[in-house]
């Protein structure tokens, strides 16, 4: 039933913490046999609240602002230089965090939006989506602890206010971003109707690792319906593999794979400028 709502590859390796999270659940429920429970998710709303209630057990949630710099280093020096160059006036900048968990990658692409390309930011389409009900109040919240936060400068940290274990975002920023409550198995036309279309960057980094592999590939597909031409599609490392039998084309960032969807033709090079 999980893998059913979810997409996920349940393999040996995460059965023993789904037992884990399952047995809580029944403790809490306070089910005696596996039957009893199996029988109660026969009601879809109830498979769809014991569903959000295992999903941080299952899938790691953990997460933390500018979390993996040379990601941010490719949307500042590389990704998000190319489209505004591209657009020009004509329109705003459309991103969309994928699998967002409780939202610190996605306000740290509004903040580096704010530090390097202001004049952008404030007209910026920023969207973030996970799963999980509890990770998306918690990052509409905006609220962080320490751990969150571990690593900042001192520029970053003035976008919070705050001291002692707990820091709250500023307004503004929490007003550039939207988050949703989102499922990346619902077909495309689901996706269209939560406002996920013609968006210029989609990150969904080490999301897809969780997904069996037919799924991680319909996913991948609806990726590319939901972008324009020309945008970009920034994955995990170790799910660069995935695209091979997409229609992205592959480019290369240092030590970065990411993908692009074709601009107007195959292999046209857009020229880059440097961000300030």
């Amino acid at each position: 039933m999980l893998s059913v709502a979810t997409g996920m590859r349940l393999d040996e390796t995460r059965m023993e913490s789904i037992e884990r999270a399952v047995a809580s659940r029944m403790a809490a429920l306070d089910v005696d046999t596996g039957a009893e429970y199996a029988e109660m998710l026969a009601d879809p709303e109830v498979l769809r609240a014991e569903v959000e209630a295992v999903i941080p057990d299952v899938m790691s949630l953990d997460t933390a602002f500018f979390r993996s710099r040379e990601h941010f280093e490719l949307l500042k020096q590389r990704v998000i230089p190319e489209i505004l160059q591209r657009l020009g006036a004509g329109r705003s900048i459309r991103i969309w965090d994928a699998g967002c968990s409780t939202g610190e990658e996605t306000y740290s692409t509004a903040i580096l939006l704010d530090m390097y390309f202001r004049r952008f930011a404030d007209d910026a389409y920023i969207m973030g989506t996970d799963i999980s009900s509890g990770a998306i109040e918690t990052a509409t919240r905006g609220t962080y602890g320490e751990s969150s936060i571990e690593g900042l400068d001192a520029r970053e940290m003035a976008y919070f206010t705050g001291t002692g274990g707990s820091y709250e975002l500023k307004q503004r920023m929490k007003e550039r971003v939207k988050f949703s409550r989102h499922n990346l198995i619902d077909d495309l036309p689901t996706w269209r109707s939560a406002g996920i279309a013609c968006m210029d960057v989609v990150v969904c980094r080490d999301v897809l690792l969780y997904f069996q592999p037919e799924v991680a590939q319909r996913v991948i597909i609806q990726f590319y319906e939901s972008m324009n031409p020309g945008a970009y599609l920034i994955l995990g490392q170790a799910e660069a593999m995935l695209t091979v039998h997409s229609p992205f084309e592959h480019c290369v960032y240092e030590d970065t794979v990411y993908c692009r969807k074709q601009l107007l033709g195959h292999g046209r090079v857009i020229p880059f400028f440097t961000a300030h």
